[in-house]
């Protein structure tokens, strides 16, 4: 994709099987108005990444990308209460209300950067977020996401996290740890 598709909460039929290659690269499928999956199923040859779902009325199902996924789900979010699919995925997440096991990340976390961090997966660098600004990721590589550990006992673990838009010291004094997906 090269830029956001915007629905305009027209209904989605689902395609039952697809087997292509999805890059969203960065981009959003918004206004969608789903109350199925947009495929059935993704056979092994097929892939999406980086794309993201938001702004969208999900309803009456409980996968946004497909019902069965033989293929290759990466770097992919929802903002919306449902997940991408039911297994499969790779560094995929969605709002929950709670953290789960299977991406499910609450609004909170959306919005502290972590996901736009997390989903640089593959090394792009094409997902950003302006902390404190922007609810979820955006294709936005001028405000690449940066993970700061701080670290405040002599064996270096990371005693707690943080995701901020600039790589400079936060801290005088304190060792921080740096680190960036590009």
């Amino acid at each position: 994709m090269t830029a956001d598709i915007d629905f305009g909460g027209r209904n989605w039929t689902k395609i039952s099987e697809f087997s292509g290659k999805i890059n969203g690269q960065g981009h959003l499928m918004k206004g969608l108005k789903l109350t199925d999956s947009l495929f059935g199923t993704l056979t092994s040859t097929a892939s999406v990444s980086d794309l993201g779902i938001a702004e969208s009325e999900i309803t009456d199902t409980d996968a946004v990308l497909c019902d069965v996924n033989n293929g290759e789900i990466k770097c992919c979010f929802s903002a919306e209460e449902v997940p991408l699919a039911k297994e499969n995925t790779i560094s995929c997440f969605y709002l929950s209300d709670e953290e789960t096991t299977d991406g499910g990340r609450t609004a909170k976390q959306f919005e502290s950067g972590k996901d736009a961090y997390e989903l640089r997966c593959d090394g792009s660098s094409v997902w950003g977020q302006r902390i404190g600004t922007d609810a979820y990721p955006k294709c936005d590589s001028s405000n690449p996401v940066y993970r700061v550990g701080i670290t405040v006992d002599f064996d270096e673990s990371l005693k707690t996290e943080t995701f901020v838009n600039s790589d400079k010291d936060l801290y005088n004094g304190i060792y921080i740890a740096y680190e960036s997906r590009f």
